[in-house]
């Protein structure tokens, strides 16, 4: 009776055990995971960047240059082109005085509405709407806007499953976006375009424009500089002068 009685605690143990493991590795699958995910974008300060809004008022009439690609017209505010840039996938213009600005070819850029509609493709468009609703991929610019304003302050330990894949998603984007040289996210709104400016006049290397003509397809601009540092004024030039030329 004692064998029989020593061996029932044992199953009864080894079954407690196997039942305390099982929900131990459960918890560990969900929320383990979930940790390792959360640490490794709290560890990148510069996700923590959103944009600030900034308005821009109308194209103030300025001594600069030009220049026309894609079907659109940027005036640049600076003179005095050192050499031209213009290849399949980038057109622009080097000045004098150190300045580079290139678009980049729209016919090249991948729409993300484009991307995640796809078919055989929809899995991430799947889990970002179930998260957040339909209308936050209805257009390239919600996409975008999305990404760019997620933030590792948002995932929570406890949020539940899609709402943290949703947020891992969008922070995994978020990096190909910017970098750890980048110190500031602003959002743009004019009359005829609305966007986003990645990075800081005089302390980032570069500025890229990421814009979204009322009329017309995401563009991506580069502007940097070899020689005097970029100022903000400079860059809102840039981004109220953007039109849509006419057939």
């Amino acid at each position: 009776m004692t064998a029989n009685k020593n061996n029932k605690r044992t199953l009864a143990g080894m079954f407690a055990l196997a039942i305390l493991t099982t929900i131990g590795l459960v918890i560990f699958t969900v929320y383990g995971a979930r940790y390792v995910s959360m640490h490794q974008f709290r560890s990148k300060p510069f996700l923590y960047l959103v944009p600030q809004e900034r308005v821009v008022g109308p194209a103030a009439v300025f001594p600069g240059t030009l220049l026309s690609a894609y079907g659109y017209s940027i005036q640049l505010p600076w003179v005095g082109i050192a050499s031209r840039i213009k290849t399949q996938s980038i057109s622009g213009l080097v000045f004098q005085s150190g300045q580079i600005f290139q678009v980049h070819n729209p016919a090249l850029v991948i729409g993300w509405r484009s991307e995640l509609t796809r078919p055989g493709n929809t899995y991430v468009l799947n889990k970002l709407t179930a998260a957040f609703g339909g209308t936050c991929c209805q257009t390239n610019y919600a996409i975008v806007e999305r990404i760019l304003n997620a933030s590792p302050k948002q995932q929570h330990f406890l949020q539940s499953a899609k709402q943290s894949m949703a947020f891992g998603i969008l922070l995994t984007y978020k990096s190909a976006y910017i970098g750890k040289d980048t110190f500031e996210v602003i959002s743009f709104r004019s009359r005829h375009a609305k966007g986003f400016q990645i990075g800081s006049p005089g302390r980032s290397k570069s500025v890229r424009l990421v814009v979204f003509p009322k009329d017309g397809s995401e563009l991506w601009m580069d502007i940097s500089s070899s020689a005097a540092a970029l100022r903000q004024e400079e860059i809102d030039r840039i981004f109220a002068s953007i039109r849509r030329q006419s057939n």
